[in-house]
């Protein structure tokens, strides 16, 4: 069992690639276990990060190797629900194809209290990210989560 935290800014598709090139972009992600950091970079091609995760009063304060400090405010609200689903990434790999992985999800899901405490970073991945903004309702909170990724698949530019 590891801590992560993922940025992922938005649902992306390279038409040039096909109708299979589409999936979430991940921009950030931290880990707190170099196991899980070697094989995302190696094997899913993304981009993480070693952070230390420190539980709080209020949440937890994440500090990362890339210069990243930040302290969220997390609560559970109301019961949980157990749930499943699917998510696919799609991340740059070489130039000449794209990674992309699905994976088969389950947790319980619940609403959540969410808000950005602190936050300052040098790392240009967080580029757009506006911790003064007020983010989107509703947050959720997902425990016990548990992934089973599939074998990434390489999509190459289509012609």
């Amino acid at each position: 069992m590891y801590d992560e935290l993922i940025f992922m800014p938005g649902y992306v598709r390279a038409k040039d690639f096909g109708p299979r090139a589409k999936g979430w972009f991940v921009s950030v992600m931290y880990v707190s276990e170099t196991h899980t950091l070697r094989g995302g970079r190696e094997i899913w091609k993304l981009p993480k990060t070693l952070a230390t995760f420190t539980d709080t009063a209020r949440g937890v304060r994440v500090v990362a190797d890339d210069g990243t400090k930040l302290e969220l405010e997390v609560g559970k609200r109301g019961p949980t629900i157990a749930g499943r689903g699917k998510i696919s990434t799609l991340q740059y790999n070489d130039g000449i194809s794209l990674c992309r992985f699905t994976g088969d999800a389950r947790a319980s899901f619940g609403a959540a209290k969410f808000r950005v405490e602190s936050f300052e970073t040098p790392a240009p991945a967080w580029g757009g990210f506006d911790p003064s903004r007020r983010l989107p309702l509703p947050a959720m909170t997902q425990q016990q989560f548990v992934s089973d990724m599939q074998v990434p698949t390489f999509v190459r530019r289509a012609g």
